[in-house]
């Protein structure tokens, strides 16, 4: 992300992380933030004043917005909610915001590989508990991929970093320019 960029956040809740993109490009980008829950609009708007922010209540599988007209997509924590077909719409629909060129990022929580930092996570955020984690649309985000069905839904280039020893993943692709590889 850079200053003067055009930003999409899909699935924004509160705007927790809208906030952090914000101060991250500052105020030559507009960031455009939506989610279909109005309460959490609200809360969004009331708490970031920010000009360059818009918080809107839209469907993130079909978000309303001309082709081509975002820099960069952000999904933060959301797509695991969703059965299949859903994310999928979610992921072509970003796909298709974006200008030739453009980038998704999609940041979930992940199922670290060490017994020892689950427990340990599950004791600091309680988040790992099984029946917490273990939704079934989590378990079948997980055991598809998170990496596979970017390229499936047809992003390029996709790469994925995983931090705090494993808990979150980090998904980047690309949309490429027609008849690129």
């Amino acid at each position: 992300m850079k200053p003067g960029d055009r930003i999409l956040e899909m699935c924004c809740g509160r705007g927790e992380t809208t906030r952090v993109i914000a101060e991250v490009v500052g105020s030559r980008s507009k960031v455009d933030a939506i989610d279909t829950w109005p309460e959490a609009i609200e809360i969004a708007r009331r708490q970031s004043r920010l000009p360059y922010i818009e918080f809107l209540v839209r469907d993130a599988s079909d978000t309303g917005f001309r082709s081509g007209t975002f820099d960069i997509v952000v999904i933060p924590h959301a797509l695991h909610n969703m059965e299949r077909d859903r994310w999928m719409t979610v992921l072509r629909e970003a796909r298709r915001v974006l200008r030739e060129g453009g980038s998704v990022a999609i940041v979930e929580v992940d199922w670290p590989r060490s017994p020892l930092t689950r427990l340990y996570l599950c004791l600091w955020w309680w988040y790992w508990l099984p029946w917490r984690f273990q939704l079934p649309t989590r378990r079948d985000f997980l055991r598809r991929g998170v990496a596979v069905e970017v390229r499936e839904a047809g992003f390029r280039n996709v790469t994925e970093r995983r931090l705090y020893s494993g808990a979150v993943l980090v998904v980047k692709a690309e949309k490429l320019t027609a008849g690129a590889v």
